[in-house]
């Protein structure tokens, strides 16, 4: 029923907001291991139950973005990459590739890029992030600046 369905989906962003918590925003920042895993657990949990009942929602998109958050903070860049990519085929079937969701996406994958060594992809992902930050007067510029100085020392 829709009921049950609408329960599901609540449980699924609990679980998100949870895993958050742990976890934090900042993709520099190394939560300890056994934390990074609670948090894998509740993003995987959540993504599950969006993908019984709503495969192409924006919601997903951002489970996946934390999903690959969480695995490049663990330093497990392919599943990191492989996450950040189910995120931008939702985000690109959804027509927003030039929104904010996207532009954390970009962001945390430039930040792993930027761990993982591969600071010329990293510029430009971060300089995309920058650009939709910029467009909506979003506040994130300050951040993605401060990774793109990571950059020089990378």
């Amino acid at each position: 029923s829709d009921d049950v369905v609408a329960l599901r989906k609540e449980k699924a962003c609990l679980l998100r907001a949870f895993a958050r918590a742990i976890v934090g925003d900042d993709p520099f920042i190394q939560p300890p291991p056994d934390r990074i895993d609670e948090a894998l657990e509740k993003y995987e949990q959540a993504r599950d139950i969006f993908c019984e009942f709503d495969k192409g929602s924006v919601e997903l998109g951002k489970i996946y973005n934390n999903l690959g958050l969480c695995f490049g903070i663990k330093g497990d860049f392919d599943s990191a990459q492989n996450a950040f990519d189910a995120a931008e085929v939702i985000y690109k079937e959804k027509g927003i590739l030039h929104h904010p969701p996207n532009m954390t996406r970009l962001y945390n994958l430039g930040c792993m890029l930027v761990k993982r060594g591969d600071v010329e992809v990293a510029a430009a992902k971060l300089s995309e992030a920058w650009d939709i930050a910029h467009a909506f007067n979003n506040s994130m510029t300050t951040v993605i600046e401060d990774a793109q100085k990571r950059l020089h020392t990378a």
